[in-house]
């Protein structure tokens, strides 16, 4: 079922109607202009427990019979906005619409990691406990050893990729390298501050500067060649 989930989305995704894809600003600016818009939250019920756009309404992509069900709740001819964590399922359900004869459909890029590193505001239900204030993540990135930080989610699949990759760093490079890890939902002044608009988003650090940044999976001896250079400087 996870495969075949997997493979409709890549096959959607193949489909998406280019002219309406928007930035996250224009995105939030026709939202925000819509007198009733229909914005549909295409992650799990337990992400969309935590947070959301405000108005959203949650959607089972894996559901038929529900997606069906909500489908015929709503009017093709009124503006829709979809979004998920990232791009992905966010774009799928916005297809899956236009299918269904939706005339103004609207995914928002980068899904909630970029809406929330662009600034914008979540209804948050999941409280603000283990947090990073931006002076202790100032005082993680201060080292002499380079600080890799992650920026993520275990609801991401990129960033469950990473995750080995990540563990294979940080045992290789021990003695020189300090990964941090940052979940969006936990820290979303922190994603703010940052600027994040994707998942999963490595930081390099060095004496707590920007020496490198990279939005999306990497490989790792991609990352490897990075640390290399930054060691023998």
């Amino acid at each position: 079922m996870r495969f075949l989930f997997s493979l409709l989305i890549f096959n959607m995704l193949g489909h998406i109607v280019a002219g309406q894809n928007l930035t996250v600003r224009e995105f939030t600016s026709k939202l925000s202009k819509t007198t009733h818009p229909q914005i549909l939250d295409a992650r799990s019920a337990e992400e969309f427990a935590k947070n959301r756009i405000s108005g959203a309404i949650n959607v089972n992509l894996t559901d038929s019979i529900a997606l069906a069900a909500v489908i015929k709740t709503l009017n093709p001819n009124t503006p829709t906005f979809t979004y998920s964590i990232n791009s992905g399922r966010g774009f799928v359900l916005a297809d899956v619409l236009r299918k269904a004869g939706f005339t103004n459909v609207y995914p928002l890029p980068g899904g909630l990691a970029n809406w929330v590193g662009a600034g914008f505001p979540l209804e948050n239900s999941s409280g603000n406990n283990g947090a990073l204030t931006s002076q202790q993540f100032k005082q993680l990135i201060e080292s002499d050893n380079l600080v890799l930080v992650d920026f993520g989610s275990h609801y991401c699949g990129g960033c469950r990729r990473l995750a080995p990759v990540l563990d294979s760093l940080e045992n290789k490079y021990s003695n020189d390298l300090k990964i941090i890890r940052i979940e969006l939902d936990d820290n979303l002044e922190l994603v703010k501050e940052q600027k994040i608009e994707a998942l999963p988003t490595l930081v390099l650090f060095e004496h707590g500067k920007t020496v490198w940044r990279h939005k999306g999976f990497i490989q790792t001896i991609d990352i490897e060649d990075i640390i290399q250079k930054r060691l023998t400087q």
